[in-house]
């Protein structure tokens, strides 16, 4: 017999708890209109039914949605100093990370992702020290998009043994 899927019910609630919340008729935290706090809730129902059902991608994609979600949510609380773009890279590389750890996949992939988001965080105080020490970054700051473009490509056409 076939098992029921828990996800409409668990999508359902969320979209029930973020109308509560709308509403405001109870006040738990500022920002709870938000709609950052519904992709939260959508995230938890997609990562409960991930691990209800041993699926790896929806457990990947609710651990991503939750974690995008308590980021804008509480971002002006804890995070106003983080560049989004970086933020959002490091959340892709955490939860492909934590995806790794059960699959044994994409662990490498994960770090560089992690690698990729500290260089992007840590940018501007990067480019900062290499001026002080008089090595110009004019072409690195305008061009480095299109050098991981082109590394991208290059890995993604490469003949795999």
């Amino acid at each position: 017999m076939k098992k029921k899927s828990v996800l409409l019910p668990l999508l359902l609630i969320a979209v029930a708890v973020y109308a509560f919340l709308r509403s405001g008729r109870i006040s738990l935290f500022d920002g709870q209109e938000e709609w950052s706090v519904l992709a939260g809730l959508i995230g938890l129902a997609l990562f409960y039914q991930g691990q209800k059902e041993a699926d790896s991608a929806h457990s990947f994609a609710g651990l991503f949605m939750t974690a995008i979600g308590v980021y804008f949510t509480f971002k002006e609380d804890y995070f106003s100093r983080a560049d989004d773009f970086a933020v959002i890279v490091l959340i892709l590389g955490a939860a492909l990370l934590v995806k790794s750890f059960k699959t044994k996949e994409y662990q490498y992939e994960s770090l560089l992702m992690i690698a990729v988001a500290l260089y992007l965080y840590f940018f501007r105080q990067i480019a900062a020290w290499l001026k002080t020490a008089n090595i110009e970054t004019a072409y690195v700051e305008a061009y480095w998009p299109a050098a991981f473009i082109a590394v991208s490509l290059l890995l993604l056409f490469l003949k795999r043994k």
